[in-house]
């Protein structure tokens, strides 16, 4: 029981930190860069404190797994997420989002990626909201007020059964761009990357996801950042 606390208690000092090697994946990606140790932390600014371009509002809603029939495998498990997201800024702005989800292991899952037509159709079927948009249909100018606000649902493949915690990164919620400057540790050159503000989203997870049922993951934190 002691050790089971005390890796509790240094994985939660991991909150950020943890993944932030996830968060880099995507910028060394972006860059053409290959390896997360040629950019420093403290290059990684902080959004600013008061938004300054459009920005969308989001509400994310339960997060939970799911085992679904897939034709010729049997049955697989997922991962899903409902929201709902509000244009109140002053312009309409084209929605189309980006959900990735990350491992404390450096493992990054982009949602809806290899995820078969029936598991869509048969978690919708579950959810029984008839303005939940999927993926795809959920695409398009989100216009300003909230009669115009949209409900997305969005599905992963489950990376592993046994996690300890996961990040959710969502992008395309704001306008906000920042610019940071990383070594190409083959070149030895330096590159300009664009950030983009990102949604950031922690939830604790049991261990064995597959014993949680249909009880949502607890949210342990939601923020912004730059990635």
């Amino acid at each position: 029981m002691g050790s089971f606390r005390n890796r509790r208690s240094q994985s939660s000092t991991r909150t950020f930190a943890g993944f932030v090697r996830a968060g880099l994946l995507g910028i060394v990606l972006a860059a053409g860069v290959v390896g997360v140790g040629s950019i420093s932390l403290a290059a990684i600014p902080e959004p600013e404190p008061v938004a300054r371009r459009w920005e969308l509002d989001f509400k994310p809603g339960p997060f939970r797994v799911a085992s679904v029939e897939v034709e010729g495998q049997g049955a697989k498990s997922f991962l899903y997420m409902t929201y709902r997201v509000a244009n109140n800024s002053k312009e309409d702005v084209l929605f189309a989002p980006v959900f990735d989800l990350a491992t404390a292991e450096g493992a990054l899952v982009r949602s809806g990626a290899e995820i078969p037509a029936e598991v869509t159709k048969a978690i919708t079927a579950k959810l029984d909201n008839p303005l939940l948009k999927d993926q795809v249909s959920v695409l398009g100018t989100l216009q300003q007020g909230e009669a115009n606000a949209r409900e997305g649902l969005v599905i992963w493949s489950l990376p592993k059964a046994d996690l300890d915690k996961v990040n959710i990164y969502v992008a395309g919620l704001s306008g906000e761009t920042q610019t940071v400057e990383v070594i190409d540790p083959k070149t030895k050159e330096v590159k300009r990357v664009s950030l983009r503000k990102t949604k950031m989203l922690t939830y604790r997870m049991p261990g064995d996801v597959l014993k949680q049922g249909n009880d949502p993951f607890e949210k342990i934190e939601d923020r912004w950042i730059m990635r």
